[in-house]
């Protein structure tokens, strides 16, 4: 009973034992305040009160511990942020989400881009044996992965930091989606399986490929414009959310003839931090050019490790 309920019934007893003694008073109806203030109180007691004060969780699917292994993973959904904190130094976290149809799949990690100090290592395998994982995007610490699966099933998401780094500042999200392809191109690889016979190509053109084990290498030869020019070759793979790594090696052809070994070699984007190699150079003189496409040492490979390989003038 509240306060205000009290101090009425206090009043109702005490003029039932008094009856005759009232003194004259105005003649005053006060059979109103007290049904509203009657109203008030019944109001005030059948109203609920939420006594809830827990904070909001931090994202849609925040790990459920443990999920240290598949069997364990804490399930989430599409289009939706999964979340954890890698409270201690080998903290394997699992997350599994349902993919209903094929396409390209997308997993985004959003850790260094949020203030966390976490590094994750992202690692992604579906119920049908597909493997691919990332340590590091084009752009920051955190890994995107962007690949195009050829059906549904069930994908188990690992990931743990990279330096077995830990505490309650090494905190990540992940969203897994289904998107469209990152790039557009003109062909795909469908010979140049070896040096004596590459693929021809034509300048300006796109052509799609998969390194699809550590022995697959990919041969594509171009004329070398007329005169001198200056020309690129890049293969796009890692920026765009590729699980790629790969070599870009270049042979002159010369009176018919390459040389055993290339002369120009690329690994990387000498102006940032993306795996993707780029060689730009002068043309004059050669009759051709062969480029070799293959997986630079160590990394991995296989049906998802996909990229683009694009030759233009400047």
């Amino acid at each position: 009973m509240t306060r205000l309920s009290l101090g009425l019934l206090g009043t109702m007893l005490a003029c039932q034992s008094c009856q005759g003694c009232k003194p004259e008073l105005p003649n005053v109806d006060t059979s109103e305040p007290q049904d509203s203030e009657k109203d008030d109180s019944d109001s005030a007691q059948d109203s609920p009160v939420d006594t809830d004060t827990a904070p909001p969780p931090p994202c849609e699917f925040p790990e459920l511990e443990p999920n240290n292994n598949p069997g364990q993973a804490t399930v989430a959904e599409l289009e939706a942020w999964a979340c954890g904190v890698f409270e201690a130094a080998y903290d394997f976290d699992h997350f599994q989400v349902e993919v209903p149809y094929a396409g390209w799949l997308k997993v985004d990690v959003d850790a260094a881009e949020r203030g966390s100090s976490a590094a994750p290592f992202l690692f992604v395998e579906s119920d049908s044996g597909l493997g691919f994982g990332a340590d590091a995007g084009a752009s920051s610490t955190d890994p995107l992965l962007v690949v195009p699966i050829p059906s549904s099933g069930t994908f188990t998401i690992l990931l743990t930091d990279g330096y077995n780094g830990s505490g309650l500042d090494f905190d990540y999200q992940v969203k897994t989606s289904l998107t469209k392809a990152p790039l557009s191109w003109d062909y795909g690889m469908t010979d140049g399986t070896s040096k004596d016979a590459p693929m021809s190509m034509d300048w300006g053109d796109r052509v799609y490929g998969v390194v699809d084990d550590s022995q697959t290498v990919h041969w594509i030869e171009l004329p070398v414009p007329e005169g001198k020019a200056d020309v690129q070759f890049q293969v796009m793979a890692h920026r765009y959310g590729s699980p790629l790594s790969s070599t870009l090696r270049l042979f002159p052809r010369s009176d018919g003839e390459l040389p055993d070994k290339p002369t120009e070699l690329a690994n990387s984007d000498p102006d940032s931090s993306s795996w993707d190699p780029i060689l730009r150079l002068s043309a004059e003189g050669e009759e051709s050019w062969v480029v070799s496409i293959k997986v630079t040492e160590g990394s991995g490979t296989g049906d998802l490790y996909w990229f683009v390989f694009e030759a233009i003038e400047l």
